[in-house]
């Protein structure tokens, strides 16, 4: 058995690579990492090891494997404590966002959409 250490990134393509970049470090608090390699693609938006590798939609990925048979990401979702489960509400309502709590008896989850319309989940143990 492989014995992994944890998510390191998910792979996804966007419109606009600056619009997303600016999201997702100003609302969701990744870091943009790697900056002066590969020209800037993929941008790398990270928190504590893990995140998104971000590819603008024209761009053909070798290695994109069931995407090409339109399959679907359903949502990510990101670990954060109670208290920055609170702060997401407000940045939430600051911005004008639309989102939905749900209690999941073992946690409580946010979910907003990105620019993009992806699902972006915070998830909070912390209950």
């Amino acid at each position: 058995m492989i014995k992994t250490e944890g998510l390191d990134h998910i792979a996804i393509t966007v419109k606009d690579m600056q619009q997303t970049i600016k999201w997702y470090t100003e609302v969701i608090g990744l870091e943009h990492v790697h900056k002066d390699k590969w020209d800037g693609v993929p941008a790398f938006l990270l928190a504590n090891g893990s995140g998104l590798a971000v590819f603008p939609a024209n761009v053909s990925l070798e290695d994109s494997g069931p995407a090409n048979e339109k399959y679907d990401v359903r949502h990510f979702a990101f670990r954060v404590n109670r208290e920055n489960f609170e702060r997401a509400k407000k940045i939430y309502n600051e911005k004008n966002l639309e989102y939905k709590i749900e209690d999941h008896e073992i946690c409580y989850s946010i979910y907003t959409k990105d620019p993009d319309g992806y699902i972006v989940e915070l998830t909070t143990y912390e209950i």
